[in-house]
């Protein structure tokens, strides 16, 4: 169902909004749709061309795989930090915010590390 969802908001942004840079900014669609009401199969005739639906259909799945590779990304980066919020979770079944606060606090603080740590070890000794 997510995923459904997805594609409409894409479907949207090139087709209604023109959010598209390599299609254009230019509208697709005649009459506005809800967005987040199922109205049934649209049925709604169509003023451009075959090759012109295939590059929508291509942008739209563009701009879906581009926003999952993002998520996947960003939960990938804070792994450890949805662990600990689920083990927290899990013991206690609710978090107040200002511990929700600490936990993010903890894993920002334990990347800048790792990310000095890094840095550090990139850095080229001094030459004499």
């Amino acid at each position: 169902m997510q995923h459904a969802k997805a594609t409409d908001i894409a479907r949207s942004m090139v087709k209604e909004f023109g959010m598209s840079e390599k299609i254009g900014h230019i509208t697709f669609e005649k009459e506005r749709r809800p967005m987040f009401l199922e109205v049934g199969p649209d049925f709604s005739s169509k003023d451009y061309s075959e090759e012109t639906a295939r590059e929508i259909d291509n942008e739209i799945r563009n701009i879906v795989e581009t926003a999952y590779g993002r998520v996947r990304a960003m939960l990938s980066d804070r792994r450890q930090l949805l662990e600990d919020v689920a083990q927290t979770l899990l013991q206690k079944e609710v978090v107040e915010g200002e511990e929700l606060r600490r936990l993010m606090d903890k894993e920002h603080s334990k990347q800048n590390e790792e990310k000095t740590a890094r840095e550090e070890e990139n850095r080229q000794p001094w030459s004499a």
